[in-house]
């Protein structure tokens, strides 16, 4: 076998092996949760203290629905709908941005908050946790890994 034909090949074989292994982390990252990981009280339980933010978001807020609306509900059920999206990415893809399946109450406040620390009183997790995390919050790229991601499959 002469060298050109060598290098094709091995190009022929090794290009979509590369090619799927970017896809496949791209479709993992997809169906990975944009939020962080932890168990998910509700935004009730945030509204013990927080009474007030807690109404204007349950009435005001977009993010209060994002698990709710219908256009929500139509639009998971047209992706979920077509058999190979379905396959790849299930509604999991949805509930990466729009928030956890779990407590199904939109992008609340511990989508971007984050969690209760276990085994921590509140008043230390405030201490630990969501008082340095403020600053987070702020930052320019914090909104956008929802509000900026792109599907691997058409660029939407």
């Amino acid at each position: 076998m002469n060298h050109k034909r060598l290098i094709f090949f091995t190009l022929l074989i090794t290009f979509p092996i590369a090619t799927s292994c970017t896809m496949f982390k791209e479709m993992r990252a997809m169906k990975a949760p944009r939020y962080e990981i932890g168990e998910h009280k509700g935004a009730k339980f945030c509204a013990e203290c927080h009474e007030e933010i807690y109404d204007d978001w349950l009435h005001n807020s977009r993010h209060a629905m994002a698990t709710t609306s219908e256009s929500f509900y139509d639009f998971r059920d047209k992706f979920t709908d077509k058999f190979i999206l379905n396959t790849i990415f299930g509604e999991s893809a949805c509930y990466a941005c729009h928030g956890s399946k779990k407590v199904n109450e939109g992008v609340n406040c511990e989508t971007c908050h984050g969690t209760v620390i276990p085994n921590v009183s509140i008043e230390e997790t405030h201490d630990e946790k969501f008082k340095p995390g403020r600053k987070k919050l702020k930052e320019q790229d914090f909104c956008a890994k929802c509000h900026e991601f792109k599907s691997p499959l058409s660029g939407d």
